[in-house]
This record gives C-alpha cells, structure tokens and sequence, in this order.
C-alpha cells in the first residue's frame, strides 16, 4: 500500500533552507516500496506538493495515457516537471528546499507541513492560515466526498 499522509506539524527553516520532516510524515515512507526522498513541485494553491518517487511516477503514468498533441497538457507538463526538483533526505530527516521553489511558494522562514493523503503540502506559515480560515465550505466538502446525509430530508411521502 502506498504512503498516506495526515496531521499538521508547523516548523522553521534553518538558515541553509532546511526543514525536518517530522517523524510521523516520514515514517509512513516505505523506501524500499515508496522509494528514497521527495519530489516536490509547485501546486496552483501557492504551496508546495511533495510526493513519493511512487506516487510521482504513478501520477506520470496517468500523465502518459493522456492525448499527446494537447496544447492544455504540453502547458500542464511544461509548469508541472520544471517546477519538480527531487528532495533527499539527510541523516536527521530534513530536505533542502531550493530558494526557487520557496520564493513560489512564498516561504520565507516559518512553514506548515500538511499530511494531504498521498502527498505532504508544504506552506508558508501565514498562507496557511489564511487559506485555513477561508476554507468555509468544509462541512459541504465532508457531505458530498463521505456520502453524508442530508440535515433536513425530505418527508416521505404516502403513496
């Protein structure tokens, strides 16, 4: 089974543009079945996405059954792979975030690391908290992915 990820863990970079992976992030990574580090990439919300060699080539397999001659996919692929820098981990289970993916992330010193499923987001502090306080629509969200019912059902009716 492949890596899944959960929780919230806020954390700084150090002065080398370094951050830990905290423990209950890495310790879902399988190397021998995930593979060894990260490949992180730029995602359209204005964070960073980081996902397992696994994961990424699952998506690339994806990525190969879709029609070659698209405009939409040589721009997709185009922002998509040279944004993506693979990530590896040290001995204290940090990755080096290269300056160019900070700056589109916008990631000065204080960042979030979120468990997102198969992939592990990473913000910049005060994004997130914005981004968290808009997220309005979570109970919407929960209702219509889990299959939730309605709060006023309709009555039933006699036939």
């Amino acid at each position: 089974m492949p890596a899944r990820f959960m929780g919230q863990f806020e954390h700084s970079l150090d002065e080398k543009g370094r951050v830990i992976v905290p423990s209950k992030l890495r310790d879902e990574v399988r190397p021998s079945e995930d593979g060894e580090g990260f490949i992180a990439t730029q995602a359209p919300e204005g964070c960073l996405y980081l996902y397992t060699p696994r994961e990424w080539e699952r998506i690339s397999s994806d990525l190969d059954q879709l029609r070659r001659g698209s405009a939409r996919l040589r721009k997709f692929q185009r922002r998509w792979y040279s944004g993506a820098e693979r990530l590896p981990l040290d001995r204290q289970g940090r990755i080096l975030l290269p300056e160019r993916l900070r700056s589109n992330a916008g990631i000065q010193r204080e960042l979030v690391l979120a468990g997102c499923y198969d992939r592990i987001e990473i913000w910049a502090k005060d994004s997130w908290d914005v981004q968290s306080r808009e997220d309005d629509d979570f109970e919407d969200q929960l209702e219509r992915f889990l299959g939730g019912i309605p709060e006023d059902p309709a009555p039933a009716t006699e036939g």
